[in-house]
């Protein structure tokens, strides 16, 4: 009885003590050093789906991340080790979506969960605005990846994304909305391109460029990300919220 008293006190004192974070066991508590990300979250209808995948794929690793040093090369390893997590939760989302609806409702939270481990990256310093900004791209591509083959006929005329109207004047607020569901969200654009196109497209270019004042300006920096409505099909409405970027130097 004594020794599995002390067993169960020293696996304790490892858990607490985060050497098995490398593992993928343990608690984030206490690995995250910057500003919080001021993210509003998804309607819960819409990640019930997605709750599964993503702390099977994308939970353990963020602490993995979290326990890389910030300085010099590792912050090269937290990009490509980041960008990897991102993707395979993509890959994950992709093969369990059957129909172009289920795809959509998927990839809609699986996208916001991407954007707030990398703005939580920067904000930490784990990585430099410009690997923030691509990974904000891989985000939009890999959103388009999860909708191949999926997207129902008739409904893509953005062709997978390649069609998309251009998104002018990114900024902090909602000035970026330049096509909407009443304008651009018809005929040939079903789900699945109007959310990329209307709602997603929009919303990277509005967090490529607040994560660049950020880092030029060393101000605090808001980006306005695009509600996105449910279709007549299905789906959940999700509210537009703000990503609030805040280099780690300034404080």
């Amino acid at each position: 009885m004594l020794g599995v008293l002390v067993g169960a006190i020293a696996v304790y004192l490892l858990y607490s003590s985060g050497v098995l974070a490398q593992f993928g066991i343990g608690t984030q508590a206490n690995s995250q050093n910057g500003p919080p990300v001021q993210i509003v979250g998804p309607n819960a209808a819409a990640i019930a789906g997605q709750q599964q995948t993503n702390s099977a794929v994308a939970g353990g690793v963020a602490v993995g991340l979290n326990a890389i040093p910030v300085a010099g090369p590792a912050i090269g390893a937290a990009f490509k080790a980041l960008s990897s997590v991102l993707l395979a939760a993509s890959a994950a989302r992709a093969k369990a979506a059957t129909s172009e609806n289920a795809a959509v409702a998927a990839g809609i939270p699986g996208w916001d969960s991407a954007v707030g481990q990398i703005a939580s990256s920067f904000n930490s310093g784990a990585i430099s605005y410009t690997q923030a900004q691509t990974l904000f791209a891989q985000t939009l591509a890999n959103f388009w990846s999860e909708m191949q083959g999926k997207i129902q006929s008739g409904r893509n005329g953005c062709n997978y994304g390649a069609n998309c109207p251009p998104s002018t004047n990114p900024s902090s607020d909602q000035s970026t909305a330049i096509v909407g569901a009443a304008t651009y969200c018809s005929g040939s654009i079903g789900a699945a391109c109007c959310v990329g196109c209307a709602d997603l497209a929009l919303s990277v270019a509005n967090l490529q460029w607040a994560v660049g004042q950020a880092a030029k300006t060393g101000a605090q920096t808001n980006a306005f990300i695009q509600t996105v409505f449910a279709s007549k099909y299905g789906g959940a409405n999700r509210a537009a919220y703000n990503v609030v970027f805040t280099p780690a130097s300034v404080g």
